[in-house]
């Protein structure tokens, strides 16, 4: 923007030509060798108009007639207007194939009006200038994918790039439990039937004993060890304990039978 290029056809000359004289605005600026058909003025004003010629000297030091004039103009260097980048750029939910990024708006925001989102340096993204939520899709899963993100203005000019995180997709089935698991840990939970049995019938039945009075004159106690089978006891041992019970009430009848006929005088046994 500051300086302007000038190029030229060779001189032809009798004596021969041994350089050239540029000038701008009629002063002298550079003298050039015979060679040098081109030049570059540096140091200008920017957005001003120059004028140029060029001269061409001979072995014998005379100058030629001036060529045609040539005016140029400097630019005016124009300002690049940038926004600023988006802050805290950060993984809001990651699944098997997708990623949700999230980031903080600028504090100059009222200039963005949208913003970029990268992955692994490759634009795949753009949401408004309001928003500040993007959702990466399709992706493969148990995967590492580098993310940055870039605001971008009215005039089309980009921000620097925010934070690059990195984020890798989940395994397949990762954040569900097995059924198997529940199951198991389920059942191990449960207290035994033991104990539970033992509570209710107060340990009669888990301790193995069955008692039963069978008369109330000699407060006999029949006594039958019996399995552990919580608070159940089979048909089998159940009329077992009817038949003892039975017997005994039947032997003690007869007992007090002869013990009271053998009191009554002339009573034949």
């Amino acid at each position: 923007t500051n300086s302007v290029s000038l190029s030229w056809e060779a001189a032809i000359d009798d004596v021969g030509v041994t350089g050239y004289h540029v000038y701008r605005d009629d002063q002298l600026v550079q003298t050039l060798s015979g060679t040098d058909l081109t030049y570059i003025d540096t140091g200008l004003m920017e957005a001003t108009t120059y004028t140029y010629k060029i001269r061409a000297v001979d072995q014998a030091g005379n100058l030629s007639e001036a060529s045609n004039a040539v005016k140029a103009r400097t630019k005016m260097t124009i300002e690049v207007s940038r926004p600023l980048p988006p802050t805290k750029l950060r993984s809001a939910h990651v699944t098997e194939h997708e990623v949700a990024l999230m980031w903080d708006a600028p504090n100059e925001s009222k200039e963005i009006m949208s913003y970029q989102v990268y992955r692994n340096n490759v634009l795949v993204g753009e949401v408004a200038g309001e928003t500040s939520l993007y959702t990466d899709k399709d992706l493969q899963e148990n995967t590492k994918y580098s993310y940055v993100v870039k605001s971008k203005n009215k005039e089309g000019n980009l921000s620097e790039e925010s934070n690059k995180i990195i984020v890798q997709t989940s395994k397949k089935n990762e954040t569900v439990p097995p059924l198997e698991e529940e199951i198991v840990k389920e059942s191990t939970e449960k207290p035994p039937v033991a104990k539970e049995t033992e509570t209710k019938n107060n340990g009669a039945i888990n301790k193995g004993k069955e008692e039963a009075k069978v008369n109330k004159n000699t407060a006999k106690k029949v006594s039958k060890q019996l399995p552990a089978t919580g608070n159940k006891v089979s048909p089998l041992l159940q009329l077992l304990g009817l038949t003892i019970v039975s017997v005994t009430i039947l032997l003690s009848y007869r007992r007090q039978k002869k013990s009271h006929q053998a009191k009554q005088p002339g009573t034949n046994a």
